[in-house]
């Protein structure tokens, strides 16, 4: 028995060790989550989920054509109708919307799926049985089916996140355009190209502080204190 507890206690230290390594989501964590949200492209946001799915009001019956990570914030791109959103700056002449979600210190995403049913409690119950620890605040839950709806898929997708910062809806030109500007600079990109980010240093002048300039996002995008 003295065994046994001693063996719960380390495997609860090494919990612990574990959750302590996941503080502060830079740009690997946030790299992570972007190729999560690449099995939702080509779904659509459903109007048959639950009505407290914490799902913006707007999105419902909209595709998701896109996920990319820039840095330490991934975006999602919706085609939508531009009658379903409330400020017609942020949509794009193809009835384009984004979503923004930054993961700050402890954010956290998922991607799951979830047999459906009619009963929404019991729908509502399968999504949270296995998610985030009891003491994170779920920020969002969307709902996505296939966009054929007699298709024979008898399962949603769900996308969850916890701890983090939703902006919706954003500029999608903004976002496309920091993906462009960046990603060549963000060394968790494919498109990484290191001469950017000495161009970039080297423009920005020989008086940066080199701690300043990791933190930059414009320079290192993804960067954070811990890589520092």
């Amino acid at each position: 028995r003295q065994q046994q507890q001693q063996q719960q206690q380390q495997r609860q230290r090494t919990t612990a060790a574990d959750e302590a390594t996941l503080v502060m989501v830079e740009g690997p964590g946030a790299t992570r989550n972007g190729r999560k949200a690449q099995a939702i492209i080509g779904k659509v946001v459903s109007s048959s989920a639950p009505p407290n799915n914490r799902c913006h009001t707007p999105l419902i019956g909209c595709k998701v054509i896109e996920a990319f990570t820039v840095g330490k914030e991934l975006f999602l791109i919706f085609l939508t109708d531009s009658r379903g959103v409330l400020d017609e700056d942020v949509v794009s002449s193809s009835s384009e919307t984004a979503m923004r979600l930054h993961f700050g210190m402890n954010g956290s995403f998922r991607t799951t799926r979830v047999a459906r049913c009619n009963n929404h409690d019991q729908l509502q119950q399968s999504t949270t049985a296995n998610g985030a620890a009891n003491w994170k605040r779920n920020d969002l839950r969307i709902f996505l089916e296939s966009e054929n709806s007699s298709s024979n898929d008898t399962h949603y997708t769900v996308i969850e996140a916890w701890d983090t910062t939703v902006n919706y809806p954003v500029c999608v030109v903004s976002a496309r355009k920091k993906f462009t500007n960046l990603s060549s600079k963000d060394v968790c990109s494919v498109l990484f190209n290191a001469q950017d980010v000495f161009t970039s240093l080297r423009q920005h002048g020989i008086t940066l502080n080199i701690s300043d300039a990791l933190l930059n996002q414009d320079i290192c995008p993804g960067i954070g204190n811990i890589i520092k």
